[in-house]
């Protein structure tokens, strides 16, 4: 259906076991990387040509069509994630571009999984008076905490390659005029069976104001597929109001609240309930965000421990 919010659970399906490693598409490899095992002779950047004796792309074909998204981005990012789950002890195995082969087993629940992937620094001085900002983790107090030196810095960089916390107000700190958009999200009125005849829609909006201290510096905005629904509401007002250049990829477009139904038998399914454009009224579902700048992830970067994105928004705030 191409709704990246569709999901469906059932009360059977909560515990999730991962092999030791992660992996992304760049381009047409697909890369580890990350490995939680030191055992394991395998490192970051090593590509896989063998999956359970398959090539990656047939093995992936099963996993995508399963998987509802509204975009490419969206999709490989959920679907890197989903190749991995399996049953406990269900082996996994692997043959390397260098000839390699390593029989992985899943014994990670998701509990641990998740916590053992890289994460990215909350605030931090990136040098030459550039400063960094992990949307996904630097909670509002923290971000007021450090104006003194965000005031100060020639750039920031503020990544949202992932979904904010409570930082919405740091986009009032862009801003130089009200927000005076207000019909971008849209519930529908429905009153006749199977949805037939909407009579109309209520219209939302969240009416932002600038703030001071007015941030002066070079913005720029990192995002990625898996950049959806809130983190999508939060990058509509970098986009519209031109508050930053934007560097990645598309984000997941899939925006709005989700209804969520519960069924008989311990099963529930949610989807999206509310139609978001963008600001000008435009399409967002299966559009999102689009970069100013795109940078595509490489085998390489991630062999060398690079962050190719971030790299190229330094580049930038340095011109």
């Amino acid at each position: 259906m191409k709704d990246g919010h569709i999901n469906i659970w059932d009360k059977g399906n909560n515990v999730q076991y991962f092999p030791p490693i992660a992996w992304k598409w760049a381009g047409k490899d697909l890369v580890i990387t990350s490995i939680m095992d030191s055992t394991l002779k395998m490192k970051k950047g090593d590509i896989v040509k063998r999956i359970n004796g398959e090539e990656p792309s047939k093995y992936f074909e099963r996993i995508n069509i399963n998987i509802s998204a509204a975009t490419k981005g969206y999709l490989y990012h959920r679907a890197q994630t989903e190749s991995l789950i399996g049953q406990k002890g269900k082996p996994l195995d692997l043959t390397m571009e260098n000839g390699e082969k390593h029989k992985l087993s899943r014994n990670i629940n998701s509990s641990a999984y998740y916590p053992s992937l890289s994460k990215r620094d909350t605030i931090k001085s990136l040098g030459n008076e550039i400063t960094y900002i992990n949307i996904g983790n630097a909670k509002m107090k923290i971000i007021n905490e450090a104006l003194p030196l965000l005031q100060k810095s020639k750039a920031i960089i503020c990544d949202l390659r992932g979904y904010p916390t409570d930082n919405v107000e740091l986009i009032q700190y862009l801003m130089t005029k009200n927000d005076t958009s207000s019909k971008w999200m849209q519930v529908p009125k429905i009153i006749y069976p199977d949805q037939e005849k909407v009579v109309g829609f209520e219209n939302h909006k969240w009416g932002l104001t600038p703030k001071s201290p007015h941030l002066n510096a070079k913005i720029f905005f990192l995002i990625d597929g898996q950049a959806i629904s809130y983190a999508e509401s939060y990058m509509s007002f970098i986009e519209h109001y031109k508050l930053a250049t934007i560097v990645g990829q598309p984000t997941a477009g899939t925006n709005g609240n989700v209804n969520s139904v519960s069924l008989p038998g311990g099963y529930s399914f949610r989807f999206t309930g509310m139609k978001v454009s963008k600001h000008d009224g435009s399409q967002h579902h299966g559009i999102g965000i689009l970069p100013n700048i795109y940078v595509e992830q490489t085998a390489k970067g991630i062999s060398e421990g690079r962050d190719e994105i971030l790299e190229r928004a330094i580049a930038e705030a340095n011109k």
